[in-house]
């Protein structure tokens, strides 16, 4: 009786847990939180220029933005606010800062250099470790050590994570599996009721005399990508795995060829026949860091008719929009939408 409950909880925790995944707005991409030695203005300045650095590796969606490298020293101009506070664990000084974007843009566009907006994919992360005592399968239940070490990585490169709920099935699933082909195809098999654009798979081994081995397999919309790696730091195999991750997204989401280009657009969107309604689809639209501009050019009962400067054109556009939930492509119609459920 006590696992058949378990069960129920798990599979409705599961859906419902799923119902939000797809992709979301990635907060903070214009903070960070670094060590500071005291609350000096030249210690500020300091900080202000790491803080800046890691800013723009979120912004741009690269590890190292070299063409960014110029405005560092002027880091502290675009400071929006920043505090000091006390790290728990520490208890060194840390500075927290927030880079004001209304300043920020415009400078990095004078650059050439494309802004990875907020609207991100979601990577649903499988994660099998075999250590020496045994397999355990990091989820989203009661995150691991090694679990936090890859998802703080990933949200240092702006990269939304979700670890999966580990119910009875998937347990039970991925505690037998033994090759590497069968872990990937038994977590690809899991992952289709979340319903993600993403899924990353990494299988951690430790070997006798302590080396880690890592295999990674990242599946983005019918395109997948694998890589292995090595070491004796369990933790430095996770960061690069979460950077490779990382990597891989502003490949395929961030192209700068695409998001470099802004085309005015026209888009018929059907569904919009509520006040309600009208009024989702317009703040949606003006809320995505795609569209730069905003016009309504016709409204009925029957569609709406919205012209938009969409940074990226089309492609840029629609790949925005296929995260957010609130517009889906109309078959066989460029342009046109109708408004999600």
């Amino acid at each position: 009786m006590r696992h058949s409950l378990q069960l129920s909880v798990s599979l409705i925790m599961l859906f419902v847990f799923a119902a939000d995944a797809g992709a979301r707005d990635v907060a903070g991409l214009y903070s960070a939180r670094v060590e500071v030695a005291d609350r000096s203005a030249a210690e500020l300045r300091r900080g202000a220029q790491v803080a800046f650095d890691e800013v723009m590796v979120k912004l741009t969606g690269l590890r190292v933005p070299e063409r960014t490298k110029q405005l560092t020293p002027r880091a502290a101009e675009f400071l929006l606010q920043y505090a000091y506070a006390e790290d728990a664990e520490s208890n060194a000084l840390m500075l927290n800062a927030e880079f004001d974007a209304n300043a920020l843009v415009p400078e990095l566009e004078g650059l050439g250099v494309p802004v990875w907006g907020k609207e991100r994919p979601d990577t649903l992360v499988w994660l099998v470790v075999d250590a020496i005592g045994g397999r355990e399968i990091v989820g989203g239940e009661g995150q691991t050590l090694l679990g936090d070490t890859l998802a703080r990585r990933a949200r240092r490169r702006g990269v939304p994570l979700l670890f999966p709920l580990v119910d009875i099935q998937a347990t039970s699933e991925l505690s037998t599996v033994g090759t590497w082909d069968d872990i990937v195809a038994s977590a690809e098999r899991l992952s289709v009721p979340y319903g993600v654009p993403a899924v990353l798979i990494g299988h951690l081994r430790q070997a006798p005399l302590g080396i880690w081995e890592a295999r990674w397999s990242l599946l983005v919309e019918q395109e997948r990508f694998g890589w292995q790696q090595e070491g004796d730091m369990v933790e430095f195999l996770l960061e690069d795995g979460a950077d490779t991750l990382a990597d891989g997204l502003a490949r395929r989401f961030a192209d700068p060829s695409q998001l470099g280009r802004a085309e005015r657009m026209t888009l018929t969107i059907y569904g919009a026949n509520s006040v309600e309604r009208y009024a989702r689809v317009t703040r949606y639209l003006n809320e995505l860091d795609v569209v730069r501009e905003v016009f309504v050019a016709r409204v009925d009962d029957r569609v709406l008719e919205i012209e938009v400067v969409a940074q990226g054109g089309p492609a840029g556009f629609a790949e925005s929009v296929s995260f957010g939930g609130v517009l889906t492509p109309v078959a066989g119609q460029l342009g046109a939408f109708e408004v999600s459920q």
